[in-house]
Order: C-alpha cells, then sequence, then structure tokens
C-alpha cells in the first residue's frame, strides 16, 4: 500500500511538472522564449527573451510600437532559468487574478515556453502570485542593461536648444526623513489660448505655505499638500535651464529606474521638452546622486519662484 501510494505521488509530481512547465533544474527543457508585458501607472519598456536551447539568446524590446532585438551576453538566459527557479515562477500557470475594486495599479502577463513544448501562461490585474514583485525586480535587473543599452541608442546626449517649452518635475516620498513630501510641478509654454500655465501640487513638509494664500488654495489630503494652477506672464525656464545645464542633466537622459527593487528613498520623475523637439527624461527611485541633487536645486528654484508669486498675490 505505501508503495502504491509513493508511485501515485511520483505520478502526480511528473503530471503537474509537466502542466506546470517546470523542470529547469532537474535535467528539465530548456527555456525558449519568455514574454514579460505589463500595464502600470508610469511609461515603461516591455520586453521579450529568445533562446535557441544552446546557449544563445536575445532580448527584444517592446517601446509601444517600437521593437528592438538585442544579442545576450554569454550566461544570460542561464541567469534568467535560475530566477524561474528561485522564484519558482512555474507555479504560477494558470494563474488568472483580478481586483475588480482597484481603479489604478498595475496589471501584467507571463509566458514562457520550453524545448518540450510545455508552456506556462500567468497575468493579473491588482493582484499578483507570490513572489511576483521579487522576481519582476530580478528579472528587471537582468534586463536593464539591454533596456540601457536601446535608450543610448535613442534618446540625445546633446542638446543645444535651451528654449524650454515643457517642464516637468515630480518628486514623491515616505519616510521619516522626507516626511510623505509631495512635490509635483507642471509649466506648460503656449497651452490653453496661447499662455503660459503653472501647476503644482506642493505638501507643507517641502516648504511652508504662507498663510495669507492657504484660503485660496485647494487643500488635499491630511498632508497638508496644496493645488495651484495660474496662468504666468513669465515662466521661470531661464532659471531652470541654468541649473540643467550646469549639472550636464541630459548625460542621464533615458534613464528608467521605475522597475528598480528599491521601495526606500525618494521618487522622482523628470520631463523636460525644448522647442526644436528635443527632451530629457529620467524617472525611478534608487538614481544617480548627481541627479537628486540637481532636482532639489530645480526644485529650490520652483519654490522661490512660488513664494515670489504667492507674495505679489498676498500684497
Amino acid at each position: 500500500m505505501k508503495k502504491k501510494l509513493i508511485a501515485v505521488l511520483l505520478a502526480l509530481r511528473m503530471v503537474c511538472a509537466v502542466f506546470a512547465g517546470t523542470a529547469l533544474a532537474e535535467g528539465g527543457a530548456a527555456l525558449l522564449h519568455l514574454e514579460f508585458y505589463r500595464a502600470r501607472m508610469y511609461m515603461g519598456i516591455d520586453y521579450e527573451i529568445d533562446a535557441n536551447g544552446e546557449g544563445d539568446a536575445f532580448v527584444k524590446i517592446v517601446d509601444g510600437p517600437e521593437e528592438t532585438v538585442l544579442p545576450a551576453d554569454p550566461g544570460f538566459i542561464e541567469d534568467v532559468e535560475a530566477l524561474l527557479e528561485e522564484y519558482r515562477v512555474c507555479a504560477w500557470n494558470g494563474f488568472r487574478g483580478v481586483d475588480r475594486y482597484a481603479l489604478d495599479g498595475e496589471s501584467f502577463s507571463l509566458g514562457l515556453t520550453y524545448a518540450d513544448g510545455s508552456t506556462v501562461t500567468a497575468s493579473g490585474s491588482n493582484m499578483f502570485p507570490d513572489g511576483y514583485f521579487a522576481f519582476s525586480g530580478a528579472l528587471d535587473g537582468l534586463v536593464q542593461p539591454y533596456i540601457d543599452r536601446y535608450r543610448d541608442s535613442k534618446v540625445p546626449r546633446i542638446i543645444e536648444d535651451e528654449d524650454i517649452v515643457y517642464f516637468s518635475l515630480y518628486f514623491s516620498a515616505d519616510d521619516e526623513e522626507y516626511r510623505s513630501a509631495c512635490f509635483d510641478v507642471t509649466i506648460l509654454l503656449n497651452g490653453y489660448e496661447g499662455k503660459t500655465y503653472f501647476t503644482a501640487e506642493i505638501s507643507a513638509a517641502c516648504f511652508d505655505v504662507p498663510e495669507y494664500v492657504q484660503d485660496n488654495m485647494v487643500k488635499r489630503g491630511s498632508g497638508p499638500w496644496y493645488c495651484v494652477y495660474m496662468p504666468l506672464d513669465e515662466a521661470p525656464f531661464g532659471e531652470l535651464q541654468d541649473v540643467l545645464r550646469k549639472r550636464d542633466a541630459v548625460q542621464w537622459n533615458g534613464l528608467d529606474y521605475s522597475s528598480a527593487d528599491d521601495s526606500e528613498g525618494p521618487e522622482y520623475r523628470l520631463y523636460v521638452m525644448y522647442s526644436s523637439g528635443e527632451w530629457i527624461s529620467v524617472m525611478g527611485r534608487g538614481l544617480p546622486e548627481g541627479f537628486t541633487a540637481m532636482c532639489d536645486e530645480l526644485a529650490e528654484a520652483i519654490i522661490r519662484y512660488i513664494n515670489a508669486l504667492w507674495e505679489e498675490a498676498g500684497a
């Protein structure tokens, strides 16, 4: 009876392995294809990984409608297979999770194909299998060098135009050091009716809000943080461009650490558009220290500008 039970358990294990597409470490089939797509609140890059079962692999960068295939370095596919085994991703096969009450967040779809024909599929919307975020962060870390290569070939490293037409800086943190600060500023040239508009959402953790303007602003949440929306006679683009030039902001152009496995510290998003159509775009957590120092300097310049507007309005 005992032998029969063991045989049944072994058989069930083999069946589960086939249907889940497992057997990565114990002489199982080689990974031939991986595709990982996500829809998030911020723009990101998706990717696919292809291999021929003999160690050669390619990374397909999917940036909206554009696709770029890059050859992978030796050992890359083995590293990917090790992650799949470490996080037991094959056990996700058949996962379909949906949080119908969530208004925004993240959704994903994952597909694996092995040389023996077995497959793994999983998908979710604001509901994820165990270990999902740890795995996705680790996989993103393996693919990030290829994304950087792709971005290096796409983004400008020299921008001669100094006429800014759009500037957006976002900063957010939720810890003791930053006191749940939020700083979200957009300045748009030639917007509605050809006017320059300034919008800002700022928290008291960033700087003090003068009492004489608090009654004329929209208070949001328990921050407290406030909203500003007003047309401008003149935007402070000159001072902001001086900071961008001095700090050589274009050196970080294209960095996207949105998926970085670093939940501590502030999150930044910087986007600058010039009249020539050239742009600077950087986002994520764990960004280089020089970049964060530049953002602090930009924020200080904007804060001075906001305070000057408020003083003028309260005069």
